[in-house]
């Protein structure tokens, strides 16, 4: 059984996870923010390694934007133990490279779905993850 609620905010809602949104989530322990994508297909990821590779310096400043960095962290995601042939060489300089999944999260005090400004810091969270999850929307030519 789902030991927590969850809601989908983007373009195609819970229908469409492949275009990068927002994803909330509450559980017993805490309230978590997460931005990015998460269930691409093979098709997908290879867009995305694609528009990294051919924008790498632009890939790294937006994960290391101080706005994202303090929100979020890092990037997150399960990894391919090889990747193809022709992303070998940008593997060494942008690991993410490997990543099936692009996501990013913030675990937050359970407490803070029960503050008053709760709308503020999730459309802070937004406004960090814009920029990468634009990023992201770019490399499956959503945007």
């Amino acid at each position: 059984y789902k030991d927590h609620v969850s809601a989908v905010i983007s373009p195609g809602g819970r229908k469409d996870l492949t275009n990068p949104g927002m994803y909330l989530e509450i559980n017993s322990k805490d309230f978590r923010i997460y931005g990015g994508l998460y269930q691409l297909d093979k098709d997908q990821i290879q867009a995305v390694r694609e528009h990294i590779k051919s924008n790498m310096v632009k890939f790294s400043k937006l994960l290391n934007e101080k706005k994202f960095k303090t929100t979020y962290g890092k990037m997150h995601g399960e990894k391919n133990k090889r990747v193809p042939p022709e992303f070998t060489d940008a593997l060494a300089k942008q690991p993410l490279i490997a990543n099936k999944q692009f996501y990013f999260f913030d675990k937050l005090e359970l407490e803070t779905i029960l503050k008053p400004n709760l709308t503020d810091i999730v459309m802070q969270h937004h406004s960090a993850a814009k920029p990468v999850n634009k990023f992201l929307k770019e490399a499956l030519g959503l945007e």
